[in-house]
């Protein structure tokens, strides 16, 4: 299994003993091939619903804006760039007009090398590169956003200055499973680009306050709702010419890519996320389950959708949880400046990181990291630091024989059966 995201996506290897039945359950498209520049290529020379990046930009003479997620997101955004610069080039646009905007919303802002690991370092070196700022600057003297009116459920659309007068607006987001349906399109511009009023209407008055974070709930609920819808809504008053969205396969490598109109693109990417990290879940019960975070260990504990339904009831769930201490942030502004919410951490908060509810035992798996050692946490809930340590506690618990289910990328997977797809 794949380990650190975004720092050498390393592939380990976890022993188990003989005789124990070990079940892989692996989303469709776990092994496939990456996408080569070719097929990239392809993909943005034939967009959805709209013109070419070239097209787009031919007689441009502005500054050309390409929006990036950050590192708690998979995206393998290093692999599109090169595409886009070819297509801009072709349309004449100089690199002196092209530059990055980092759009994490109420995230913290990037460093230099985070921006590097996640545009690749030759566009680092090439181009320049700037982080959101979600906060308005006017009482500085500076006005960091533009006004755009409001969406149809109020959503104030106030979007980054440098973003908005941009002669062409360009992102590169992930499809990925998220409480409000699924990543990739709108999402990019609300948060990404987004005033902390205008996230912290969307989130809270549309999101929290009316129950189901949009309307009907589920990560694969895209039928019209109230957050979802309203994020759409917002990217495209916010002036999104050209959203591309990328499917990570099991080593968080593009399997495809769907650029073009804000709606359209990420529709017809949501289809194809939704087939390639479905994962057919056995109709049994395993007196163990071990999900792998990646690619998504720097924003906590992850499980599989779905993963808790094959849990026999007093069994062990397994966090296999590669920490990056680079990588992992603690401030997340929509909490701390908007809610007043102290952030708890992971291991304080069991009923929420840890759903599998009819666990016996929960043990987090963990060697880059010894917090664990000085915060208090729910005693079922065991810390190690070598996989040795796991096979052996297992085997305390459960004796020389058990079935073992093992979710290599859970953070990206699903149970179909449980989550339909509604569109």
């Amino acid at each position: 299994m794949r380990e650190k995201e975004h720092y050498g996506d390393e592939e380990t290897v976890y022993d188990f003993p003989d005789g124990w039945e070990i079940d892989v359950l692996k989303q469709n498209n776990h092994d496939e091939s990456s996408l080569t520049r070719g097929q990239i290529d392809d993909a943005l020379d034939h967009p959805i619903g709209t013109k070419s990046i070239t097209d787009l930009a031919r007689g441009k003479n502005g500054r050309i804006c390409i929006l990036h997620d950050d590192l708690t997101r998979p995206t393998p955004a290093y692999q599109i760039v090169p595409s886009i610069i070819d297509q801009l080039h072709k349309a004449g646009i100089k690199d002196s007009q092209v530059f990055f905007l980092a759009a994490m919303g109420s995230h913290p802002t990037m460093t230099v090398e985070a921006i590097g690991r996640k545009i690749g370092s030759q566009a680092l070196q090439k181009y320049d590169v700037r982080n959101h700022v979600v906060f308005d600057t006017r009482k500085f003297g500076s006005h960091n956003f533009v006004d755009k009116g409001f969406t149809n459920l109020g959503t104030p659309v106030t979007v980054n200055r440098l973003y908005a007068q941009s002669d062409l607006r360009i992102a590169i987001s992930g499809l990925i499973k998220k409480g409000s349906v699924c990543g990739g399109g709108g999402k990019i511009c609300m948060p990404g680009i987004a005033s902390i009023e205008a996230i912290a209407y969307n989130h809270t008055q549309l999101g929290y306050a009316r129950g189901s974070r949009g309307a009907g709930g589920g990560p694969w609920n895209a039928r019209p709702g109230v957050m979802r819808s309203d994020m759409q809504e917002f990217a495209r008053k916010s002036g999104l010419d050209m959203s591309i969205n990328v499917v990570p396969n099991g080593s968080r490598q593009a399997s495809g890519v769907y650029a073009g109109d804000v709606d359209e693109a990420w529709i017809a990417g949501v289809k194809a996320c939704y087939e390639a990290h479905r994962t057919e879940v056995p109709n049994k019960k395993y007196d163990v389950i071990i999900a792998n975070s990646y690619p998504q260990h720097s924003e906590g504990l992850r499980w599989c959708d779905g993963a808790e339904d094959i849990l026999r009831e007093g069994g062990t769930a397994v966090n296999i949880f590669m920490s990056i201490t680079d990588a992992y942030y603690l401030t997340h502004y929509i909490n701390e400046a908007v809610r007043g919410a102290m952030v708890q951490f992971w291991y304080q908060n069991r009923a929420r990181q840890w759903p599998i509810k009819q666990a016996g035992h929960t043990i987090i798996y963990d060697k880059l990291m010894d917090m664990h050692k000085k915060i208090q946490f729910d005693e079922r809930v065991e810390f190690l630091d070598n996989w040795p340590s796991v096979v052996r506690r297992l085997k305390e618990i459960h004796g020389d024989t058990a079935s073992i289910a093992v979710f290599p990328t859970a953070a990206l997977q699903f149970n179909p059966q449980k989550y339909p797809l509604i569109l």
